[in-house]
């Protein structure tokens, strides 16, 4: 079921003797028309891996433009990131995972402000993680990794 996310916006402008009232409706900043996200993963059992490769879609975000009448009456270029990944059980309890995303590098808009586009702080991330379970049991049977 897909729903139509809409805000309303209901601005009172007063003058010496009248009063304007004007009700917009419009996008939210965080609303995209459209996502989609295609991943793959590839299970290497003899080497207790899993290698995964996603590729994340959106259409731009909606922003307001002051050159143009109405609200949110715009959008950024469109989102598209390219994330890798990889898992390694270690043992029955620990789990290493690194991911780097957007290794593209793509240069990916989150709106503007005062003409200027909105940029995340980095292009590309990476991260590794050392999971370990402190209990007696095993955290995952090496059998179904």
């Amino acid at each position: 079921m897909f729903y139509n996310i809409k805000s309303c916006i209901f601005l009172l402008f007063f003058s010496e003797n009248s009063l304007f009232c004007h009700l917009y409706i419009t996008n939210p900043q965080y609303a995209t028309r459209h996502n989609a996200a295609c991943v793959v993963k590839y299970s290497l059992p003899r080497l207790r891996t899993i290698v995964s490769v996603t590729d994340r879609f959106s259409s731009g975000r909606p922003y307001h433009n002051p050159l143009l009448p109405g609200l949110m009456n715009d959008e950024v270029k469109p989102y598209n990131s390219l994330d890798v990944g990889i898992t390694f059980l270690a043992s029955k309890k620990v789990i290493v995972h690194a991911s780097a995303t957007n290794i593209l590098c793509r240069k990916n808009e989150f709106g503007k402000v005062d003409g200027k586009a909105v940029l995340a702080s980095s292009d590309h991330f990476f991260y590794v993680g050392v999971f370990v379970t402190l209990g007696k049991k095993a955290a995952y049977d090496v059998s179904n990794f």
